[in-house]
């Protein structure tokens, strides 16, 4: 598998992943928070299943992690909820435009925690970025937080701080066995914070919906395997970066093809504009 086909392969399921992760929220019955837990472990089962067909999957530490797999769980764990609770209540594409500000976290997080420095470039596509989520949540003429964006905000900053996390992490674990700790232990940490909505997971799906919900999980876990091969190799791992920012533009327009999601059409677009520029300039 070359990494072009790899990277193609892993945008394309992810943006249809997002889009039935809406169609199964969006069912009056889901509970987000029970989804969030079941979806993670369903990820990390399959991850775990594949790992042990190539690989093997080992867990060896070469350091103590205590304290970072105490962050892992705690953003990971809250980031997976806000991001249901948000597509429960909010389009598709306005989600993922207002997500993709991760990336304005992550390049704080590493700035400030691992000392990285933040140059002129960063900083202007941080600005455009802000413009776009500026753009999709602008009523008339006054600036209005509805819930669905300030869910999908704050999923955007405990995302981009695990993805700074993430780094020590897999300088010391090896992927496979990273990813599954990175969907079971805050699935776990859910369903102990929440136990009657751990509950519902066996309870809250009529047949369709669980098929979709199994497809979703399906897609999502391939789409981050496959990001994964393509990053191992390609000859630059930047290319497979910006290749995969293009789920943006995807996303937002499937949402507008099969979910209907066609209000403020041209400010969706231009967002998504102003948004894919400014991730490829972080």
């Amino acid at each position: 598998m070359t990494w072009l086909f790899a990277i193609s392969l892993s945008v394309v399921l992810y943006a249809f992943s997002v889009l039935l992760q809406r169609t199964v929220l969006k069912v009056d019955t889901t509970d987000p928070t029970a989804f969030s837990i079941f979806s993670q472990i369903f990820i990390a089962v399959l991850i775990a299943l594949y790992a042990m067909l190539t690989n093997g999957l080992h867990f060896s530490f070469s350091t103590p992690i205590i304290f970072p797999l105490i962050l892992l769980v705690l953003l990971y764990g809250f980031g997976s909820l806000a991001i249901q609770h948000a597509l429960k209540i909010t389009d598709a594409s306005n989600f993922t435009l207002i997500f993709s500000s991760r990336g304005i976290f992550t390049v704080f997080a590493s700035t400030v925690l691992l000392h990285e420095g933040l140059n002129l470039k960063q900083v202007f596509g941080a600005v455009l970025i802000f413009a776009s989520i500026v753009l999709v949540t602008l009523k008339s003429k006054s600036l209005s937080i509805r819930k669905g964006d300030l869910l999908a905000l704050i999923a955007a900053i405990f995302l981009g701080f695990a993805n700074t996390n993430d780094r020590f992490l897999l300088s010391v674990v090896e992927l496979y066995p990273f990813l599954v700790l990175a969907y079971l232990l805050p699935a776990l940490f859910s369903a102990i914070l929440f136990p009657r909505s751990a509950v519902k997971m066996f309870s809250m799906f009529s047949r369709a919906t669980f098929i979709k919900s199994c497809v979703f999980c399906v897609l999502y876990a391939i789409s981050g395997v496959t990001f994964f091969i393509a990053l191992q190799s390609a000859p630059n791992s930047s290319q497979v970066a910006i290749s995969n920012l293009s789920s943006v533009i995807l996303i937002v327009i499937l949402s507008m093809i099969f979910l209907k999601e066609r209000a403020n059409v041209g400010k969706k677009l231009l967002a998504t504009a102003l948004s894919f520029a400014g991730l490829v300039l972080l």
